[in-house]
């Protein structure tokens, strides 16, 4: 008997223009379960999402648990996706490969059939063209309210405004926080000293508090024409549309403020501005590492010199997104000089390239690490080996009935199956290094050896790319990821 997973989406709109309500499409589904005989394993529903993309839970859940079923049925080909390559995709490379069969009740297919593979390829086209008129249409549809100043209504109404019978008014509650960000910008203030005045202050928006989540949000903020009372859309910008809240002397003071800012610290600090952002990770709480700048002062007041450090964010910024939280402290882990990190990294590097014997040497270290790693899914097969082993033994001995026996090992096989099918393909996807990369490996390395003392800071980042995944700091110790050992061979 075939077991079965129902996914049914529908959209708000849809619902109200066509009627494809949930409980439609779940009565006619179940119903046609009944009459194929099949057993239902779950009923996946995504309300009010639309077809465009993948990023729906149901389906995400269903992709996960693909294991438990061998048919997807839908009430139509595009409940799955509006987009032909989303539906291609789950099919050729979720389905298939699971042996899990895809029917569309209304078109009255299956992926079980020659005809039905093709039909999928057929009908996606057209799901695909239906999606790029909507998105045709919606794009014609905001450009004209651009040209006659009208904000164009869908996603989120910007917080400063309320969005009244198709027009923007001011929030003057909103607005006020709104004025404040710019001011505070202005007055050479970063995002996290805005986000944390505005938390103290107590403010709130129509979507809520603030948090140290939302520093992203004031760059956004200021780079915001709407503030102006300008409405722009693609190539259209149709100037005093709605009131405005800033003023241009203010809108240009407090982007331009924030130009110079980062000219002098720098942009964001996990960005690649140094050799090694980006690659470098803290051991003791598992945050990334950041750069930051320490500007040196003479007794006049004028900057005498600037030094660049690495630090993890848990200790440089604490209340950053990007940090962790360590019992409500800072992160101790140590501080590092860019150059003086560099220059220990760049000598790991040197010794890997030019020194006979070491890069075996890694191999060789790794290799009872990895024969030590245990492996929950091959752990389990071999229970299940033995219990088939010992039921057998039962009935020899008839201590057990066979149809008892039949149904056990029958449940037993198909977990088994399952789990051997998980493990290939964890076998297929995992960093297993074989002996012709290693061998690609000592190659890259041999290529490096005129390369990297002369190669600037962007040709040693993609050189250090290849032989690295990340760097690991505990105090002095530098651990590292090597791309040439399996994933989490750290040394």
């Amino acid at each position: 008997m075939k077991k079965v997973a129902i996914y049914i989406r529908v959209s708000t709109q849809e619902q109200a223009e066509h009627g494809f309500s949930i409980g439609e499409q779940q009565e006619r589904l179940l119903a046609y379960c009944k009459a194929q005989n099949w057993l239902v394993h779950e009923v996946y529903i995504d309300g009010g999402y639309s077809g465009s993309n993948l990023n729906r839970p149901a389906i995400q859940k269903l992709k996960n648990d693909i294991d438990k079923f061998n048919v997807v049925l839908v009430y139509k080909l595009d409940r799955l996706s509006r987009s032909q390559f989303d539906i291609l995709d789950l099919i050729e490379k979720t389905f298939m490969p699971c042996n899990v069969d895809f029917v569309s009740m209304s078109e009255a297919f299956d992926t079980g059939t020659p005809f039905g593979r093709a039909m999928v390829g057929i009908l996606g086209v057209f799901a695909q063209l239906e999606r790029e008129q909507i998105r045709e249409r919606s794009a014609m549809g905001r450009k004209a309210r651009a040209k006659e100043g009208k904000f164009h209504g869908g996603g989120s109404i910007p917080v400063g405004y309320d969005y009244v019978d198709g027009e923007l008014i001011i929030n003057e509650y909103e607005a006020e926080q709104i004025r404040l960000i710019f001011e505070m910008a202005a007055d050479n203030k970063s995002n996290q000293e805005i986000v944390e005045k505005l938390i103290e202050s107590g403010y709130t928006t129509k979507y809520g508090k603030y948090n140290n989540n939302h520093t992203g949000r004031m760059s956004r903020v200021l780079k915001n024409e709407l503030y102006l009372g300008t409405i722009r859309y693609d190539d259209i910008v149709t100037p005093n549309s709605h009131t405005a809240i800033i003023s241009p002397e203010l809108f240009h003071k407090a982007n331009a403020t924030r130009k110079t800012r980062r000219a002098t610290y720098g942009d964001v600090g996990y960005r690649k501005t140094t050799l090694l952002a980006g690659f470098i990770w803290c051991v003791k709480c598992g945050a990334r590492y950041s750069t930051s700048i320490s500007k040196y002062k003479n007794k006049q007041g004028i900057v005498s010199s600037m030094q660049r450090y690495h630090s993890c964010y848990s200790r440089a910024f604490p209340k950053s997104k990007m940090a962790k939280n360590i019992n409500g402290n800072r992160c101790d882990n140590r501080i590092w000089r860019v150059e003086e990190l560099e220059n220990e990294v760049g000598n790991t590097i040197k010794k890997l390239i030019f020194e006979k014997g070491y890069f075996d040497k890694l191999i060789e270290l790794d290799k009872p690490k990895q024969a030590r790693k245990d492996n929950p899914t091959q752990n389990r097969i071999n229970d299940i080996n033995k219990q088939i082993e010992k039921l057998t033994e039962l009935y020899s001995l008839e201590q057990v009935p066979f149809e008892m026996l039949s149904i056990k090992i029958e449940g037993l096989y198909e977990e088994k199956q399952a789990l051997e099918n998980k493990l290939f393909a964890n076998a297929k996807t995992e960093n297993a290094v074989s002996p012709k990369t290693l061998i690609e490996f000592r190659e890259i390395l041999k290529g490096m050896e005129s390369l990297w003392d002369l190669a600037d800071r962007e040709q040693k980042r993609e050189l250090l790319s290849l032989l690295v995944r990340g760097i690991y700091i505990d105090g002095y110790k530098l651990s590292y990821d090597w791309t040439f050992l399996p994933k989490g061979s750290v040394e």
